[in-house]
């Protein structure tokens, strides 16, 4: 017995766009609640927010003049987690692209996995935070090789927690002291989770 004749077929494209729509929404609630918290932060919000409001696919890596990236931060005795980044050559925190029908806080503990090789898991910060702890925007040179434009990340970052031990993953990954972090980003970044009173563990 065929119980879905009257459903019309649509194609995975229409799936993916319908997906998209759904998770723009949401990222607009977040960084909606984002600006409430971090209120300072609104004019740096607002590009990010204009380019969500066109509907434009804006995990896609190709989607210009920026789409959003994640990352995770992980945060031990005084010490962030990071990587190598092969292509810029520099340290890092682990994170990249958003892949199809993941949310940034999936791509940011995926990222950490496969870049790490540890198992993390979300920080109970979030669990009544609903939003990034940061959302740093930042440019991304040409890159000739991948026929890439030079282009915006919009990234959110996350507070991610592991007592796993570390596996191989797939970058040169050490844990960097503080107060040797020289990325003014990062520097702003870990100074806010301190002001805010979070247990990095």
């Amino acid at each position: 017995m065929t119980l879905f004749l009257d459903i019309p077929r649509i194609t995975l494209a229409s799936y993916n766009l319908y997906l998209e729509l759904q998770l723009n929404d949401k990222l607009l609630r977040q960084i909606c609640e984002y600006t409430r918290f971090f209120p300072h932060e609104f004019t740096w919000t607002r590009a990010v927010v204009e380019q969500i409001k066109l509907n434009v696919e804006i995990f896609d890596r190709k989607t210009n003049p920026g789409h959003i990236t994640a990352s995770g931060i992980i945060l031990s005795n005084d010490c962030l987690l990071m990587v190598r980044h092969p292509a810029l050559g520099k340290w890092l925190q682990p994170g990249g692209h958003v892949e199809s029908g993941e949310t940034p806080i999936q791509a940011a503990i995926r990222e950490v996995a496969e870049e790490t090789g540890l198992s993390a898991k979300i920080h109970p910060w979030h669990e009544s935070k609903n939003f990034p702890i940061d959302i740093n925007i930042h440019a991304i040179p040409e890159n000739k090789r991948k026929f890439e434009p030079a282009h915006v990340h919009y990234d959110f970052r996350y507070i991610l927690t592991s007592s796993d031990p570390m596996g191989e993953g797939e970058h040169i990954v050490a844990w960097k002291r503080i107060c040797d972090l020289d990325e003014p980003n990062l520097i702003s970044l870990v100074r806010k989770i301190r002001e805010l009173g979070i247990d990095g563990s």
